[in-house]
Order: structure tokens, then C-alpha cells, then sequence
């Protein structure tokens, strides 16, 4: 009621939501996590934390590792987990693509989920540049309209002004420091800054061949208030992708007889 305090807490039933998925993707320390939480409460539903944090071995991450796989190596590109033949973009990606399924599979409407395959492209993208190898990002496009057949998508994007953010921000939280061990703050998020908040290549190369819409807000502010206006934002945002839908299904569902134009 805090965030919408002219009625009653949103749910699935009271925002007529059916097989949604909330894709939250953002830089280092945009507050994905934060935000795509505190969204998934306010909706009652279930929440998908980034798989390259969850699905990675905390204790063996090293500085710089994020650039070569899954953090515990700066030597091989894409290492993979221990028991997986796959290299780690691989293994993501297989990884996000049964959760989907379990997704679809449950009885849950609605989620809201971390990176996902938007977010995974990116950072793909990010460590092939490294290797100068070829990118394929067909392929996450390919899990995505796999998933549209089932589930409407929309896209979150948390943006922030500079680099700066991310160094002020790890110098605050230790956890940020922790979960991203880095050589040297100012280039490495000066360098995940550039890759991961490319929000022009966003649109063109992911989101408007599959018609997927995008909701860009600025994160650049700490505190309550500003994360309660960000909510406030994405709830908006939704609802009216979603009355969109709505008009479009009526549409379609209409005879060309009845049709005015």
C-alpha cells in the first residue's frame, strides 16, 4: 500500500496478469536484484535470481574472472562447472531454458526473472569479444520466441548515468565487491558499463525483432523513495503492456464484420 497508496497491494487476480514474464536486466550494481525482488513481492510471485551468480561457486571466484567464464579463472574463456562438458555460456543457457520450461509447466502465471536470456546475450557477447571470437545471439533469440509462444515478455532495463555508480557503489557494499571480484573497479566497470548498458543494440539486435517491449529508468539514486518510484514505474509500465495485449487479442478475436473503421 506504501507504493500505491490509493489501493489496495496488486495482485495477479486484481491486475488481470495471465502467463507474464518480467525480464529485469542492467549493468553491475543497477539494483536488479533489489528491484526484480521487491516487484515479485508486490506481485505474489515467484522470483528468478541471474543464473550466472546462482549457478557459479562463490568461494572459487577471482578478480577478473567474469570476463573468461564462470569466475574462477582468467585463463580459459568459458569454463564450465564441475560435471558439465559445456563451456559456461552454453550451460546458462541450457540452464535458463529449463527453468522457462518449469515455468510454463507450473501453475504460477507470473514471474519475475534476473538477466534471463536478454541479459545472458549480453555478457556472451561481452566475453567473445574478448576472445575475438564469432557471437551468436540468434540463439538466445531463438529461447526467447520459444517462450513468447506461451508467456507475453517484457523488459526492464535499470540504466545508470556513468561508470562512477558502479565504483561508488561497490566502495559502499561489500557484497558487490564479493559477488564481482574485480582487477581494477575503474576500468572493469567502466568496461561492463559499455557492454551491458548498450541499450541502443538492446533494442535493435534483441527486443524489437521479437517485439518485445522496453521499459528504460534511470537507477542512479539510493534510498527508499526512489526505488518505491521505479516500482510505481514498472507496475505502470506493465499494466499498460498488458491492457495493450488485451485490446490487440479483441481485436484479432473480432469478426471482420463487426470491425469499425
Amino acid at each position: 500500500r506504501s507504493i500505491l497508496p490509493f489501493g489496495p497491494t496488486p495482485t495477479m487476480t486484481t491486475m488481470g496478469f495471465r502467463d507474464l514474464t518480467i525480464c529485469i536486466v542492467g549493468t553491475h550494481t543497477s539494483g536488479k536484484s533489489t528491484i526484480g525482488r521487491k516487484l515479485a513481492k508486490l506481485l505474489g510471485c515467484q522470483f528468478d535470481a541471474e543464473l550466472g551468480e546462482t549457478e557459479r561457486d562463490s568461494e572459487s571466484l577471482v578478480e577478473g574472472g567474469h570476463l573468461h567464464g564462470d569466475g574462477s579463472s582468467t585463463t580459459l574463456l568459458s569454463s564450465s562447472p564441475p560435471g558439465q562438458e559445456e563451456d559456461w555460456d552454453d550451460f546458462l543457457l541450457k540452464r535458463e531454458c529449463e527453468r522457462d520450461a518449469l515455468f510454463q509447466d507450473s501453475k504460477s502465471s507470473i514471474r519475475v526473472v534476473e538477466t534471463w536470456h536478454v541479459g545472458n546475450a549480453a555478457w556472451y557477447k561481452l566475453r567473445q569479444q574478448k576472445s575475438a571470437a564469432n557471437t551468436d545471439l540468434e540463439r538466445y533469440k531463438i529461447a526467447i520466441s520459444k517462450h513468447q509462444e506461451s508467456s507475453l515478455v517484457v523488459v526492464v532495463q535499470l540504466m545508470l548515468t556513468s561508470p562512477s555508480t558502479m565504483v561508488r557503489r561497490r566502495e559502499i557494499d561489500t557484497d558487490n565487491r564479493k559477488r564481482l571480484p574485480m582487477q581494477d573497479d575503474e576500468k572493469e566497470c567502466h568496461q561492463l558499463y559499455i557492454a551491458l548498458q548498450d541499450s541502443i543494440n538492446l533494442k535493435k539486435d534483441m527486443l524489437d525483432p521479437l517485439g518485445i517491449p522496453l521499459l528504460q529508468v534511470n537507477n542512479d539514486v539510493d534510498g527508499d523513495e526512489a526505488m518505491e518510484k521505479i516500482l510505481v514505474d514498472v507496475l505502470s509500465f506493465v499494466q499498460k503492456r498488458l491492457h495493450h495485449q488485451v485490446l490487440v487479442a479483441s481485436s484479432e478475436s473480432t469478426p471482420d464484420s463487426l470491425n469499425i473503421t
